[in-house]
């Protein structure tokens, strides 16, 4: 179908169960989402904006069957003359599914569905040299498979060469799963593969669920705003999967699981690579991962819980004051856990080892990026001030080399074959370029 924007669409609209209909015109852009123009109010309770219903359905000239999910209602207007009092209405919706009706959206469950996104074409057909041998994940000129079909907890995709020369993914899933599980399970953890392993942010181009009781149907979903330009436009992605040779299925798995295991902490580090903001945002977003990753994936607690329960106990003790010990008791009940400083110095010295070109990534790192974190929300003046401008953005993109190496050691990635693939690129890129004096 392929449908990525509708400008000024006329039809008839109308709301499940109402006999009521209007004419209006339908627009729909990636960055704003759908804009629903009524002629008239389909219903009199539309007037104030206020109402309940969770889709309006529609149907365009040429006979397309239209649902808006979850509509917002964004203003209209009143007229009186001679013939009495008419209303328009302005609408919007952040999901439209082109070519079916439906009720609810819980009607709508996916088992099978189609993405394509920006990079994925690039992370596929980008070739390598594995045993001596020109090879591409996927490929149609012989260097390999037209497809790739790959086994993922709760899924089964299958990357696929399509007649445009793009790569399309497609999903099987388990048990079929309503649209907004849909994209929260696997539409943002699909499009966090792609940055990390693309180093470049992404949006989606296309979904399109397939097989579904409605036939074929097109879901046009308004993307983040903030959502970056491609810095590289995905030329050299950091992790091309030819590069894994047969560990390419174990490392696109093994992504999904770590995204499970990590829950919204992995949001903080995709948004930071993926979005524009502000560098002590992305400085926020960094070391909030960061220290989650840790906890989840290395903690080591220089106290076992045992002995820090039996500590904890003796020391309020000595506090006779009961609102005293109650605030002591809140600061103590951590006190045997790493602190943030010893989990970043872990991280980077982990990454250290393996990318000992990049000299400039020193474990003093640390210390600079807890030292700013630590100004920007504690706000304590007798305090060290932290880094800004220059030495600020260089400290970020050093903690997210950092934290990309750690994530492609953690999923199986051999340490020479990552050092290889961070040589690859970020050759003459930043951070990897020496600043005279650093």
């Amino acid at each position: 179908m392929g449908v990525q924007s509708i400008a000024n669409e006329k039809g008839s609209w109308w709301f499940p169960d109402t006999l009521e209909r209007t004419t209006g015109t339908l627009s729909f852009e990636p960055t704003s989402g759908s804009e629903l123009k009524l002629d008239k109010l389909i219903l009199p309770q539309m007037w104030p904006p206020a109402f309940t219903w969770p889709v309006i359905l529609g149907e365009l000239v040429d006979g397309t069957p239209i649902t808006l999910l979850r509509p917002v209602m964004q203003g209209g207007k009143m007229t009186v003359d001679g013939s009495g009092t008419t209303a328009d209405a302005l609408l919007s919706s952040g999901l439209v599914l082109y070519g079916a009706h439906l009720a609810s959206s819980d009607e709508f469950l996916i088992a099978r569905a189609s993405v394509c996104l920006d990079g994925l074409r690039q992370l596929c057909t980008t070739p390598a040299i594995v045993d001596d041998q020109l090879v591409r994940f996927v490929a149609s000129d012989g260097t390999g498979p037209a497809e790739r079909i790959v086994a993922v907890p709760g899924a089964r995709m299958t990357f696929r060469l399509t007649s445009d020369d793009d790569v399309e993914l497609e999903l099987e899933l388990d048990e079929g799963q309503r649209l907004e599980d849909f994209e929260e399970r696997w539409l943002v953890q699909i499009q966090g593969l792609v940055i990390l392993a693309g180093n470049d942010p992404t949006v989606v181009k296309r979904v399109a669920v397939l097989d579904h009781d409605h036939g074929p149907v097109e879901v046009l979903m308004r993307l983040p705003g903030l959502a970056a330009e491609p810095r590289w436009k995905h030329e050299r992605p950091l992790v091309p999967f030819a590069a894994l040779g047969d560990g390419a299925p174990a490392f696109i798995g093994g992504w999904f699981e770590l995204y499970e295991n990590l829950g919204p902490a992995m949001l903080f580090f995709i948004a930071a690579l993926s979005e524009r903001m502000f560098l002590e945002n992305r400085l926020l977003n960094d070391t909030s991962f960061a220290e989650s990753y840790h906890r989840t994936l290395h903690d080591k607690p220089p106290i076992t819980p045992d002995e820090h329960t039996e500590y904890m106990a003796r020391m309020l003790e000595t506090v006779e004051n009961a609102d005293h010990r109650k605030h002591y008791e809140a600061r103590l009940r951590f006190a045997a856990t790493q602190g943030q400083r010893q989990r970043l110095k872990w991280l980077i010295r982990r990454a250290k080892a393996t990318l000992p070109k990049l000299t400039v990534l020193k474990v003093g790192l640390a210390d600079d990026l807890v030292d700013t974190r630590n100004a920007l929300t504690h706000l304590d003046p007798t305090g060290p001030a932290g880094l800004s401008g220059g030495p600020l953005f260089r400290s970020i993109e050093l903690l997210e080399v950092a934290l990309q190496l750690n994530i492609l050691l953690d999923l199986g990635v051999e340490p020479g074959l990552a050092e290889t693939l961070f040589d690859v690129c970020y050759y003459r890129r930043t951070p990897f370029i020496d600043i005279p004096g650093e």
